[in-house]
């Protein structure tokens, strides 16, 4: 079936809805430096803000508070929410706590959004599985293992008369080991469009693929910002944590947010882990293009298993359901399978045009790619989630 007729048929199922039984996550925030000012470049009153399985936790903060106190009132508020949350470290950390369940105990599975705005503090945000998942896959969930939020200036903003920087600490996962990669972002005089462009451009020439999202602001729950989500380094190491160390020029460039194991309100986001079977490495995704209307996507799935019979799982909702040897990502009901072979490299590479049609702002699409061995065992991809925008 032609990548056409299946968006068709997406339009046309677009309000099939499913809730499944995700695993539970952690997300962690983290406040350094300061003192806070209290006031934002706007001379308006400044905050710690989280949203976390889509609630939104504030906290307003004052001139010459400290980080310590700053978390401590994040985390009660938080608490006070219902959400139960922890502090990690012995003795425990006193600027990062760390977010567990929801109300009610239920699991974590959307993931975190975090913002302060020209406090003089330091941002650090993750995302972790609670427990591991074991290699293989098993008990994989249908939540967002990682990725992280790189806020992006509104294409509409005019140059600043000024420049500035930015330090990005990204916790990457190399070989089984957490480290800790950090890049200087250089921020010009260009125009919004212009200035995304050239984060963007720095980031991947630091090895980090980026895509393309719109987010929910953070400190204005009901407005948008642009952002990039990174959700892996070139050669498929997953990311899953940032910290971000502003100075006092690019704060009036740049929203001051935190993000990961973010679902954005629209384009694409890697979600779920994948089944390694016979496969030589992690199975992962990631996708390149716009979500937006009167654009494409190409959506690449990693099986690394070169020249293998398979297919693609296509749907409108997450899922964790056992599949052959391994996890299904992707809710059965509706699904649709292209049959597909992965080419040389074990990659399996799926293009979608959205058409200049306002019904389909909001689509969702999940995808899942998987091929088998003679032995019939598979390898399975993670999921992607891709969002329409306007």
């Amino acid at each position: 079936m032609s990548a056409h007729s299946s968006f068709r048929t997406f339009l046309l199922a677009a309000v099939v809805l499913s809730t499944t039984a995700l695993a539970q996550q952690r997300v962690c925030m983290s406040l350094h430096a300061g003192p806070a000012t209290g006031t934002n470049s706007t001379g308006a009153p400044a905050q710690v803000a989280g949203r976390v399985n889509g609630v939104q936790v504030s906290v307003p903060t004052s001139a010459g508070q400290t980080a310590a106190a700053a978390s401590a009132a994040h985390q009660a508020a938080f608490a006070a929410a219902g959400f139960t949350t922890v502090r990690p470290g012995v003795p425990p950390d006193p600027n990062v706590f760390c977010v567990i369940a929801g109300p009610g105990g239920v699991p974590i599975t959307s993931g975190l959004c975090y913002g302060t705005d020209d406090m003089g503090f330091n941002l650090d945000s993750s995302v972790a599985l609670i427990p591991p998942v074991p290699p293989g896959g098993a008990a994989a969930p249908a939540g967002k293992p990682g990725g992280v939020v790189v806020p992006l200036p509104g294409a509409q903003q005019p140059p600043q008369p000024f420049t500035g920087t930015i330090q990005i600490c990204f916790d990457v996962w190399v070989n089984g080991v957490r480290v800790r990669i950090c890049i200087t972002i250089q921020l010009q005089m260009l125009p919004g469009s212009a200035l995304q462009q050239s984060i963007e451009q720095q980031l991947q020439q630091n090895g980090f693929l980026t895509n393309r999202i719109v987010a929910i602001d953070p400190l204005r729950p009901t407005q948008f910002i642009d952002a990039l989500q990174i959700e892996r380094m070139a050669g498929g190491q997953l990311v899953d944590g940032v910290e971000y160390q502003y100075d006092a020029l690019s704060r009036r460039i740049v929203p001051n947010v935190s993000g990961a194991g973010l679902l954005p309100v629209s384009g694409t986001a890697e979600y779920g882990v994948g089944t390694r079977g016979p496969g030589t490495r992690e199975p992962w995704s990631h996708a390149t293009g716009s979500t937006r209307l009167g654009s494409f996507f190409d959506i690449f799935h990693e099986v690394e298993l070169p020249q293998h019979p398979g297919a693609f799982v296509i749907g409108f909702g997450p899922a964790s359901l056992p599949f052959l040897n391994g996890t299904l990502l992707v809710d059965p009901n509706g699904v649709e399978f292209e049959f597909a072979f992965s080419d040389q490299n074990g990659t399996m590479q799926h293009r979608w045009n959205v058409p200049v049609d306002p019904r389909l702002i909001g689509v969702q699409l999940h995808e899942q790619a998987g091929v088998v061995d003679a032995n019939f065992d598979a390898v399975m991809s993670t999921g992607m989630r891709a969002v329409v925008g306007g």
